[in-house]
Parts: C-alpha cells; sequence; structure tokens
C-alpha cells in the first residue's frame, strides 16, 4: 500500500488588498495551515507530501517567505516533499521563484518538480507535467501517456500535473484543460490535480482529485479547506481518497436580509 498526502493551491504570499490590515492575518494563517498539514502526514505515516501546483502566489514572492517556507519543510526530514510548478508559480526561466537560494540550498526531503519525467518515490511510481507558463489550451496530462511506458506495470502509477477540468462550461480554453479520462487514459491509479479551490474528487471514477485549497481564500468556497488523504492498496486497485479538514480561518457569510430594526 501507499500512503500519501496530496494538496494544492496554496499561494503562499498572496496580498490580500482588498482586507486591508487584516491581510497579514490571513498570509500567516496558509504558514499556520502547512505546519497542521504536515503534522498530518507524519500523524498518518504518509509516505509523502505532494503539492500539485502553486505553493506560491507568484514567481514575485519575497525572499523571507520563501526562506520561511523551506524552513517549515526542514523541520520534516523524515517526510518526502513533491512540489509541481502551477500557472501561479510556473517553472518560466531564471526569475521563477524555484531558482531562488534557498530552494536551491533546501533539505534532501524536498523535490521540485521542474521537469516532466517518471520517477520512482519508493512503492509507486510519480508521474510528472509541470507547467512552464500561466495559460496554455494544451493539456498537461497529454504527456502521462507516455511517461507510463517508462514505468513497470506493476508499479503503483500516480500522476500529478495543474490545470482545470475540461468540463463544458466551466473551463477557460486557455486554462489548462485537462480530460475527463486523463487518468485512465494513461493508466494511472491517481491524478493529483490543483488549480480549482473547491474539493472535488469524483472524476474518472475517483482516480483524478482536485484537493481545492487547503486555506479558503473567499466566502464562496464551501468545499474548501482540505488536503487529501490518499491510500492506493496495489496497482489497478481503486484508490480511497479522505478529505482532511486543516484550515485554520473560518469564512462564514451572514445573512441580514429578514432582520428587523428595532
Amino acid at each position: 500500500m501507499f500512503r500519501f498526502i496530496h494538496s494544492a493551491d496554496w499561494q503562499l504570499g498572496a496580498r490580500f488588498r482588498q482586507f486591508g490590515a487584516k491581510a497579514d492575518v490571513l498570509r500567516t494563517a496558509r504558514l499556520t495551515t502547512l505546519r497542521k498539514s504536515l503534522d498530518a502526514a507524519i500523524e498518518r505515516s504518509a509516505d509523502a507530501f505532494l503539492v500539485a501546483g502553486d505553493l506560491f502566489e507568484d514567481n514575485q514572492v519575497d525572499d523571507i517567505l520563501v526562506t520561511e517556507v523551506v524552513r517549515i519543510f526542514s523541520e520534516y526530514p523524515s517526510l518526502p516533499i513533491y512540489i509541481l510548478p502551477g500557472n501561479h508559480d510556473p517553472a518560466s526561466g531564471p526569475e521563477a521563484v524555484w531558482n531562488r537560494e534557498a530552494i536551491r540550498e533546501a533539505s534532501t526531503n524536498v523535490h521540485v518538480l521542474s521537469e516532466a519525467g517518471a520517477t520512482d518515490i519508493g512503492g509507486a511510481w510519480l508521474l510528472v507535467s509541470p507547467l512552464h507558463q500561466k495559460v496554455s489550451s494544451i493539456d498537461p496530462s497529454q504527456r502521462m501517456t507516455e511517461l507510463a511506458t517508462d514505468v513497470p506495470d506493476d508499479a503503483i502509477k500516480i500522476g500529478i500535473t495543474h490545470g482545470a477540468l475540461a468540463i463544458e462550461g466551466r473551463h477557460k480554453p486557455n486554462d489548462f484543460p485537462i480530460a475527463l479520462n486523463a487518468a485512465s487514459r494513461a493508466g494511472l491509479d491517481y491524478l493529483a490535480i490543483g488549480h480549482w479551490h473547491n474539493w472535488l474528487a469524483d472524476t474518472d471514477g475517483g482516480r483524478i482529485v482536485m484537493p481545492g485549497t487547503p486555506e479558503p481564500d473567499q466566502f464562496d468556497q464551501e468545499r474548501s479547506g482540505n488536503v487529501a488523504l490518499v491510500e492506493i492498496g496495489g496497482p489497478g486497485q481503486p484508490p480511497r481518497v479522505e478529505p482532511l479538514p486543516v484550515a485554520t480561518l473560518n469564512w462564514t457569510t451572514l445573512d441580514f436580509s429578514d432582520a428587523r430594526i428595532c
């Protein structure tokens, strides 16, 4: 069996300018939630911790933040952490956040997945398709089929990429549209994706999961605030997926339409 945490869309360093003086509270909460998620991985003896894109808000985040995130990761040396560049923080050249000194000197348990490929991560193979630009009409999961040819048939196959599910009427043509059968098309046991901020785990027979943002950033994200705990018993077996609530802050909408003035 292979057990792991699947997260995405952290967007650490988001400015939250619309919240004025409270913006720093929101930014700090995201780091608290990151620690809670890593703690959850350790408590559940996870074999890996995946970030399926958008760990950072963009490639212009402060060095101080990048250093702090790397320091947090270093506190969990026994936990392999795999980070995929998304559309907010694409692996787009020398100015990308992934080329910062702190990232280059990160502890050995931190792995930035900036190039496409298939990697044996001990108990499973990780098939990687990172983003190198902000927008594209090309399905980033297409290369999974080719990558799978380099993986043993008797291995658990986990894909990781970032983009919108190609649900008619719900995605933009240039938003990295991912086919709704992308996992089964490539023979994957599980496809870890990110991009949308609400939980969605019932695509392609449950083999494609969008965990949503672990820390909500809007009032309309009723199905956010989770990471996914995933267990795969063996090659070809359906994944068992459980949402783990990790959010630090609660966003509550109050309806005063029926309020009476006394």
